[in-house]
């Protein structure tokens, strides 16, 4: 997890109720009711903008951080697959069989990354992650 995300949690986590098992809840309960929850989501979106948001899927938040991991953070493929535990041509059939790698260091790299990257798009800033690139 990247420090944004775990400082994401604790904040959740201090805000809980005593005795509360989940850390991101709906009236203290599990969260469900997806439909629902949108709907208030792209409301709140229309009031705070006063445009409401294109037609949108949870797959469209997946395709987006993987298209943009690739194309702005040259992340490797293998490694977007692997944060999105997707089993595709760099980790199936015969690979799969002698490849166990699980990629954890790099899929933390990027993560964190990631999380720079975001962190300065809602924050209004330039990134300050700086692509390292062969010669």
């Amino acid at each position: 997890m990247s420090g944004p995300v775990r400082a994401i949690l604790e904040e959740q986590r201090t805000k809980r109720a005593e005795g509360q098992e989940f850390v991101f809840t709906r009236n203290g309960h599990a969260f469900s009711g997806w439909t629902h929850a949108r709907t208030e989501l792209d409301k709140r979106i229309l009031e705070m903008t006063g445009h409401p948001l294109p037609h949108w899927t949870p797959h469209d938040l997946r395709r987006t951080a993987a298209t943009r991991m690739a194309e702005d953070l040259q992340i490797q493929p293998h490694v977007v697959e692997a944060i999105l535990n997707h089993v595709s041509g760099h980790k199936s059939g015969i690979v799969a069989v002698y490849n166990l790698a699980t990629y954890a260091n790099e899929k933390a790299q990027a993560l964190d990354l990631w999380a720079d990257h975001v962190t300065a798009i809602v924050a209004g800033r330039s990134s300050n992650v700086t692509t390292l690139r062969r010669a």
